[in-house]
């Protein structure tokens, strides 16, 4: 199994629809488990220790970053909605399940939610839209 590693799909031509996996440097050496696209040019990844990555340039670079505060969580789920701005769940039973946000890239993250049942274990998320979900 490969750490670290984003697989992502390219599209070889626009006149065929064949795919292509391609493997590109996620700079971070921790197990990635979230991925969501916003486009051709920007999606975020979710990952242990805290970790997200993101690309503004279709996968050619990607900014690695970690939640502060966070370091210990393990985010498994990711909707991002814009180059700035993005949701990362943290998996976990009780006060470990939560949900973060940031309107600028990654620069801060806010904390949106704290599961309050102890023993309860969220697993996933989704987004309508930037507020509901």
């Amino acid at each position: 199994m490969m750490t670290g590693a984003i697989w992502l799909t390219a599209l070889l031509s626009l006149g065929s629809a064949e795919m292509k996996w391609v493997t590109q440097d996620s700079h971070t050496t921790v197990r990635l488990r979230g991925v969501s696209a916003v486009d051709g040019r920007v999606a975020w990844a979710s990952g242990d220790k805290g970790t997200f990555v993101r690309t503004t340039d279709g996968g050619q670079t990607w900014k690695a970053g970690t939640v502060p505060g966070a370091e210990t969580l393990d985010f498994r789920d990711v909707d991002a909605f814009s180059d700035t701005t993005a949701y990362l769940l943290s998996i976990g039973e009780g006060d470990k399940s939560r949900i973060y946000k940031t309107v600028d890239g990654g620069e801060h993250w806010t904390l949106q939610f704290t599961n309050p049942t102890p023993g309860a274990f969220f697993d996933g998320m989704a987004f309508w839209d930037e507020k509901h979900g």
